[in-house]
């Protein structure tokens, strides 16, 4: 992901007015994202508590609802056609 938004900053430096400046912002917003997350992946590697856990049963549950609702005509095509 580093890599690609590399190039990507890369390109946008040599591309002059607005377009070259958009491309700019949202590549750095990017690699705050994963520098981000990159840094929240170490922190935990870093506990390494053995036997942790986490409970996804819930979020799990609610994703399922929220995408029955979503595709509900999908779903009943499939299983009723």
């Amino acid at each position: 992901m580093k890599t690609p938004l590399s190039v990507l900053a890369n390109a946008a430096r040599n591309e002059p007015g607005a377009f070259g400046h958009l491309v700019t912002e949202q590549v750095e917003s990017a690699q705050r994202h994963v520098d981000h997350h990159l840094a929240r992946a170490r922190a935990a590697a870093a506990v390494q508590t053995p036997g942790v856990m986490t409970p996804v049963h819930g979020v799990a549950h609610g994703l399922a609802r929220v995408l029955t609702k979503l595709y509900a005509e999908k779903i009943s095509r499939l299983m009723f056609p």
